[in-house]
């Protein structure tokens, strides 16, 4: 049943002859009804819904996607973020930009650095998530270790009840 909403959210959105932005008739409704929509969708199709366009982004996250645990693995060359049973992952793409692939589909985004890409989406996750686990798999961790804690003291992560980190540097 929560996969109907996802179906016929693409015909909700039209995109206007006259400008280059998608517009919503969802978001047009009473937010009761919107978050009733909401409600009735998975973590994982908000997840997708955020995707759509800036307006239905902006609305999703303001809801909350709720995820117990969040897995982040920081790879040399890609990082991987784990939600229950979803995974998907950032890489550099060869072209330039990011490569993002979730269930064997790759998008691209162009003109960002992947890292910064994949750490976006784990800070709108860590707003509503009660458990993380940490897995670091690079030489040089310093940097990223940084990153890592400016992003969780800037979170104020008290909703967080458990956090696990792994710091296993690559030796070859």
């Amino acid at each position: 049943m929560p996969n109907c909403f996802v179906s016929i959210l693409t015909k909700w959105f039209t995109k206007p002859p006259t400008t280059s932005h998608l517009e919503s008739p969802l978001l047009n409704m009473p937010l009761d009804i919107v978050n009733q929509v909401f409600e009735k969708l998975s973590p994982m199709d908000l997840w997708t819904c955020r995707n759509v366009c800036q307006s239905l982004r902006r609305a999703v996250d303001g809801f909350g996607i709720y995820f117990p645990k969040i897995s982040l693995q920081i790879y040399t060359d890609n990082i991987c973020i784990a939600l229950e049973d979803y995974i998907y992952y950032c890489k550099a793409a060869s072209s330039g930009g990011t490569s993002v692939t979730y269930k064997k589909r790759e998008g691209r985004v162009k003109g960002k650095n992947y890292i910064k890409v994949a750490f976006k989406d784990f800070e709108i996750l860590l707003k509503h998530s009660t458990e993380l686990h940490i897995s670091i798999y690079i030489e040089d961790i310093k940097y990223t270790v940084k990153f890592l804690m400016d992003i969780l003291k800037a979170q104020k992560c008290a909703h967080i009840k458990k956090i696990e980190f792994s710091i296993l540097p690559l030796i070859w």
